[in-house]
């Protein structure tokens, strides 16, 4: 079969990669599988459960109330609970999780940043970009460049 790399390689839009998002889930198989940052291996159940989710629902825009209803707690007790178990913040695990998968997409797509940003659901590419530099110590640009070995044109 064709690899998950060489599926995600073929889309070209944004529109591409929903399609096989929701025909294939490759984008979050082939996240889980790269997820080495945010590796929480909690035995918690209500944690194992949301960090679930988060990884299924990367590219939506998640909120605490959404994920603290998915897992039926109040927010405020996952929260803590989320911060004890994972080291860090619900929202600041779910930005790490979008990060990982536009890292991906900067890497075997051609898929233009403004595009990128969209299919996460970021508010704007502005603030992907300072969230991504926040999170690597880099433009989506600039990584895109290191990591982009000239199998494609990326979508500027």
């Amino acid at each position: 079969g064709t690899s998950y790399i060489q599926q995600i390689e073929s889309c070209r839009t944004v529109g591409d990669l929903v399609r096989l998002n929701l025909n294939m889930r490759i984008p979050v198989h082939y996240s889980e599988q790269v997820s080495q940052i945010t590796d929480c291996r909690s035995s918690n159940p209500y944690i194992r459960r949301s960090i679930q989710y988060i990884r299924r629902n990367y590219q939506k825009k998640i909120t605490v109330t959404e994920l603290a209803s998915h897992v039926h707690l109040s927010k405020e007790y996952l929260s803590s609970l989320f911060r004890r178990e994972a080291g860090m913040t619900i929202p600041a695990y779910i930005a790490h999780q979008k990060i990982l998968a536009a890292k991906e997409m900067l890497s075997f797509t051609g898929m233009s940043i403004i595009d990128i940003s969209s299919f996460l659901s970021f508010s704007s590419q502005s603030y992907f970009q300072s969230v991504f530099k926040r999170i690597t110590g880099e433009t989506p640009l600039d990584y895109r460049e290191k990591t982009n070995r000239g199998n494609i044109s990326p979508g500027e």
